[in-house]
């Protein structure tokens, strides 16, 4: 390559390095895709995003889904009474929202495996001679 920039590469502001891999953007944004979008909704023809949030366990996910709630509640309540902001035109919607997020929350999946979990544990308890 030339040490020097030509007068054209100075005034267009470009240089002879080459440009970015095309194919490689490619992958990394069908990676990214992967990752974070899944499932479907074939109704509204979208796809769902998928966001990660860390939480210590089961525990911390239903203390803070209880919080969740206890604001919607309290939302629902000043709505109820005409106390909202005009940033916030259909409040119930806004709620409404966010208790369908809390939902998805929700740890079904360990509650399952806990359950099984009980469930041989009970059995190995009552199994004589154990």
């Amino acid at each position: 390559m030339n040490p020097m920039k030509t007068a054209e590469q100075k005034r267009t502001g470009t240089s002879e390095r080459p440009g970015p891999d095309t194919d490689e953007i490619l992958r990394e944004i069908e990676a990214f895709i992967k990752k974070k979008f899944s499932g479907r909704d074939h109704h509204r023809n979208t796809r769902y995003y998928q966001a990660n949030f860390a939480v210590d366990g089961p525990a911390d996910m239903l203390i803070t889904m209880s919080a969740l709630i206890k604001v919607c509640i309290m939302a629902l309540e000043r709505a109820g009474n005409g106390g909202y902001s005009k940033l916030i035109p259909q409040p119930h919607i806004t709620v409404q929202t966010a208790l369908e997020f809390i939902l998805q929350l929700a740890p079904f999946d360990e509650i399952k495996c806990l359950e099984s979990i009980l469930e041989v544990y009970r059995g190995t308890e009552e199994t004589p001679g154990k």
